[in-house]
């Protein structure tokens, strides 16, 4: 067993899964998506061959509108102004933020909490954020109903809901900034050793931080200081601060009080009564849609990604740690996952195992087997490869940001004293790392519960997760219902996030009481 821990051949066995998955869910479905595009296809089936058909009618009649904009290219040009609008935005609400975080904020705690502010809404569903838009910037929506009872216009503004700077959705905005201005998020903080985490230690001052002498002010527990000395640019970044905020969870918010009306409420406001009346036609189902069969699906599913997510990054990690040939290599895919966009991952996927139920069927064909086979994508085949894509990536950096602020002494401990490196992972490494297990299992419950773009395409018939019902209830029901449903889905969001963030808390006290 020592040897099995020790040996050079370690860091390869230990990456190999996280490298498995990528491989088989990741790089081999994007190589079989080009390969593919160069099949001849006709309306029922698709044939091998190496010809630029599709490319072909993709670009058709754009050459001939030079030095006009075909459909093709118009559309490529609007995604890229979209994305270089989002782009934009994201720099400067990101990094005001932070800044405001990071240097005006002199509380580490209010950091951490206001941090958590700006990153909870990425744990909810992107569905929900999408619809909740609706009756907030719709035509019938609550700011075009108060800008025309106000007399600013008299009719409604469509470019609130269907114009080009709606909805960003806040990814990748503070979150990022704040950790690198050398903020650990809370998965992160719990890897650095209690006496590094001290706000006066010189780990942690700043020149001319003398925050940690003043009893009154800076400390870990106290509050966000706004009396005397406070400059005038804490208050105008106060306010941006609040605005973003009210930005994040104003949309929220909407459709949980839109769901708790009467039986004649409506999508928009005003509300029509209060009441749990939707609630209670929600646990009665939605026609032919099964939501609870869906819900259980979901939670089967982000409960088996969450414990993946959570025993191949720790592998991983160690594997990174100690290096070994190929890392970057590794590295870069698994951040590459994060880049391309979702459903073409899901398209490959599915094309993937399409492929593979042909390859099957021949197979049973050659050896006579005559009976319909059934289809090898499924919740836990594709479905569940194509979460991991998305989760890994997560649970892999924060293993860097773990062991990167790890002290290695507490292991040279461990093996002065005679312990083997299972023993010295059970009882030494893994309770200092346990807390940030927690935010790695939070990741992959989160991110698989409210995933609908990269399960598009990837599962089998009849399979559809709670995210995937969701979008399709978009288009059909026309009452609260869906913003019950919304509601239903958020809470859980929400409430594996409290218990996460409790663990957390419960884990570094009882580590730090030990110490």
């Amino acid at each position: 067993m020592r040897r099995l821990f020790t040996s050079a051949a370690a860091p390869y066995w230990q990456v190999a899964p996280l490298a498995g998955v990528f491989a088989v869910f990741f790089v081999l479905p994007l190589a079989v998506t080009v390969a593919v595009s160069f099949w001849r296809y006709t309306e029922y089936s698709m044939s091998p061959a190496l010809v630029p058909d599709n490319y072909a009618a993709v670009f058709a009649g754009c050459w001939r509108e030079l030095p006009g904009l075909c459909v093709t290219f118009k559309t490529y040009l609007s995604t890229l102004k979209f994305c270089v609008l989002v782009w934009l935005a994201t720099l400067l609400l990101g990094f005001t933020v932070a800044y405001f975080l990071a240097f005006h904020v002199r509380s580490l705690t209010w950091q951490i909490v206001l941090f958590l502010v700006c990153t909870i809404p990425f744990w909810t569903s992107n569905v929900i954020r999408m619809i909740s838009w609706v009756p907030l910037l719709g035509r019938n929506g609550l700011v075009n109903a108060a800008l025309q009872s106000s007399g600013l216009t008299h009719t409604p503004l469509e470019w609130l809901l269907f114009g080009r700077l709606r909805d960003h959705r806040g990814r990748g905005g503070p979150a990022d900034r704040f950790r690198r201005q050398g903020h650990p998020g809370p998965a992160e903080l719990s890897a650095v050793p209690a006496r590094r985490r001290q706000r006066g230690s010189p780990a942690r001052r700043r020149p001319g931080d003398h925050r940690g002498d003043d009893p009154g002010r800076g400390r870990a527990g106290g509050a966000v200081t706004v009396g005397e000395g406070r400059r005038p640019a804490f208050y105008l970044l106060a306010a941006v601060f609040g605005l973003f905020v009210l930005f994040l969870y104003g949309p929220m918010l909407t459709i949980i009080l839109l769901s708790f009306q009467g039986p004649s409420g409506g999508l928009t406001f005003p509300m029509h009564g209060i009441s749990a009346h939707w609630f209670v036609r929600l646990w009665g189902g939605l026609g032919v849609v099964d939501i609870w069969a869906a819900f259980g699906r979901s939670l089967r599913l982000g409960a088996t990604v969450m414990a993946l997510t959570v025993v191949i990054s720790v592998l991983a990690g160690y594997a990174f740690r100690r290096g070994f040939r190929g890392s970057s290599l590794v590295f870069y895919t698994a951040v590459a996952s994060l880049i391309v966009p979702s459903i073409i991952v899901s398209l490959g996927i599915a094309v993937e195992f399409r492929l593979l139920d042909a390859l099957i069927a021949w197979a049973g064909a050659t050896f006579g087997v005559t009976e319909a086979l059934p289809t090898s994508a499924g919740m836990f085949t594709s479905g569940l490869g194509a979460h991991l894509t998305w989760t890994l990536p997560f649970g892999l950096l924060i293993m860097f940001a773990v062991f990167n602020r790890f002290d290695p002494r507490y292991e040279e401990a461990a093996r002065d004293l005679g312990a083997t490196p299972p023993q010295t992972f059970r009882h030494v490494v893994l309770p200092l790392i346990a807390p940030s297990l927690i935010g790695i299992g939070l990741f992959g419950f989160t991110l698989s519960w409210d995933e609908a773009a990269r399960s598009s395409q990837a599962f089998g018939s009849d399979q559809n997760t709670l995210p995937l019902e969701l979008t399709g209830l978009t288009t059909t029901v026309t009452n609260p219902e869906i913003y019950a449903l919304g509601t239903v889905t958020t809470s859980v969001s929400f409430a594996v996030i409290l218990v996460s963030l409790l663990l957390i808390r419960a884990l570094r006290r009882r580590r730090d009481a030990g110490t």
